[in-house]
């Protein structure tokens, strides 16, 4: 009979460092080049690749292998999503190549239509040093739905093991065996094959033998280099171990015979020696009989009910660790979601706060570019004010000065305000600078308690404004110092000036002031 083996390997999975791309391009022997992680997957020197092609539902197929796969991968976007799921099964090697490959499409076809997902078929070739019956096929699945067209769609269900455990439905697995051994002997049995394959375990089917086990590339190759292997020797201990049991099932049977034989020549001579007592003996025996049979009957009853309480007790162990371990993913799911919404929380205050700075770094900027300009309109001013103040003390020198600095007073008193003006100016944009220095401090602060190494910079920049706003206070004060006196001097020239003209010539209402002297 062929070999049936028929197996899901664990599933294309990125919490566990694996990609669609890398995984197609080594079972097709090609190069795949992964888009979203940039990684180079080249597997062309790889030989034994037989056939390779990707089916779509409804028989189409997807031309382009590393365009498919990188669609896949961009499609998931979870970073432990589970992108692909694998089926290998071995391919009986009683059919010749064109056969296997056929049989190979045939179950890639049926998998695709069953669930509504693209299947990338490929067949392997025995590898040089292993067994020459080992031609086996490669069933990267999708895991989620694709149309005929090739456009991917929500999670495949059925094909997810705890989805169909926590529902109770039937798992691909199971759906699968039957479908492949049907498959694989009809191929045997249109190639003119009497070998065949099935499904059941030896114990359903009535077999001693110990069943066939399979070692995995890995320690394979490990044999073959003559090294040991603990996985190689656990199943050689566990083969003998079947074995031991067997032959202890032999004696213990052939020792219940001897003594069935003993038991029944015993009672054949006690049939010769106590004739006289038969129909006493029938009747004890026939009551014995009767015992027995209720006997085996309430024994064969309490096995079956031990046998389905085992089952039942087993079947709920299953579903408790199913449902221990999606308690322990959605715990772990929940741990993640918390810590991504927390570093979302403190980036989104982080840049609030980035934000608020600058908008008042902006605004003690601005103020800054104010005082600059106010400063900037006094020293313009200033020549003015100098002069007005130097031709009032001039005119209190004299009547003559007096009268002749009479038409001019009007301008001294029109540039001395001008420049009082601009100083108050200055004063106030000097306010509005403090002011926009203590709110810029105050988000600086803010920003500091989400972002240490903003204080840093912080502390740069307000050195520089501090030795900025020092230097300026001191050439202020020693400006105003200067205008004080000279303003104190003024205005003791411009009170002779109006004595000297009230006296000469009288003044009507309109006429227009002497100058006054701005308050520093």
């Amino acid at each position: 009979m062929a070999i049936y083996s028929a197996s899901f390997r664990p599933p294309i999975a990125r919490s566990a460092g694996r990609s669609a791309t890398a995984a197609a391009a080594y079972r097709a022997g090609c190069v795949v080049v992964d888009t979203r992680t940039g990684e180079v997957h080249d597997y062309t020197k790889k030989r034994g690749v037989m056939h390779a092609e990707i089916i779509l539902p409804g028989g189409g197929h997807a031309p382009d292998r590393a365009e498919f796969w990188n669609s896949v991968e961009h499609h998931h976007r979870r970073k432990d999503a589970q992108v692909a799921r694998e089926l290998v099964l071995a391919i009986p090697c009683e059919l010749p190549p064109y056969a296997q490959i056929q049989l190979a499409r045939e179950m890639g076809v049926t998998l695709a239509q069953e669930y509504g997902i693209a299947v990338d078929v490929c067949v392997h070739e025995p590898s040089k040093d292993g067994d020459d019956r080992n031609t086996h096929a490669h069933m990267l699945m999708t895991a989620c739905h694709v149309t005929e067209t090739g456009k991917l769609g929500r999670k495949c269900d059925l094909i997810d093991p705890i989805h169909c455990n926590r529902n109770r439905c039937e798992t691909a697995a199971d759906w699968l065996r039957p479908i492949w051994e049907r498959l694989a002997n009809q191929a045997l049995a249109e190639a003119g094959s009497d070998a065949r394959i099935d499904h059941r375990s030896h114990a359903a089917r009535g077999l001693t033998e110990v069943p066939g086990s399979h070692h995995g590339p890995a320690v394979t190759d490990m044999l073959r280099n003559g090294r040991d292997s603990e996985v190689a020797d656990r199943i050689a201990a566990e083969a003998a171990a079947i074995l031991s049991r067997q032959v202890l099932d032999a004696q213990a049977a052939a020792e219940l015979l001897e003594a069935q034989a003993a038991q029944a020549l015993a009672d054949l001579e006690a049939e010769l020696e106590i004739e006289r007592v038969q129909a006493l003996r029938e009747a004890a025996e026939a009551a014995e009989r009767e015992a027995q049979a209720r006997a085996a009957a309430e024994a064969a009853e309490r096995l079956q009910a031990a046998q389905e309480a085992a089952q039942a007790q087993a079947r709920a162990a299953e579903q408790a660790a199913a449902v221990q371990a999606a308690a322990e993913r959605a715990v772990e799911a929940q741990r993640r979601a918390d810590e991504r919404e927390a570093q979302a929380r403190s980036a989104a205050e982080r840049l609030q706060a980035v934000k608020d700075a600058e908008q008042a770094l902006a605004a003690r900027e601005a103020a800054q570019r104010a005082v600059d300009a106010a400063e900037r309109q006094r020293q313009a001013l200033w020549p003015a004010y100098d002069q007005a103040v130097s031709g009032q003390r001039e005119a209190g020198r004299s009547l003559v000065a007096t009268a002749r600095a009479v038409p001019k007073i009007g301008v001294w008193r029109r540039a001395i305000e001008a420049y009082g003006a601009a100083f108050e100016a200055l004063e106030r944009a000097q306010k509005v600078l403090q002011r926009a220095g203590e709110k810029l401090a105050a988000a600086l602060a803010k920003l500091e308690m989400l972002d240490p190494a903003v204080r840093e910079r912080r502390e740069a920049r307000e050195a520089q404004a501090r030795e900025a706003y020092q230097d300026q206070q001191r050439r202020i004060a020693k400006a105003s110092a200067d205008a004080a006196a000279q303003a104190a001097a003024g205005r003791q020239r411009g009170g002779q000036v109006a004595a000297h003209q009230h006296q000469e010539e009288p003044q009507d209402d309109d006429q227009e002031r002497a100058p006054d002297v701005p308050r520093m």
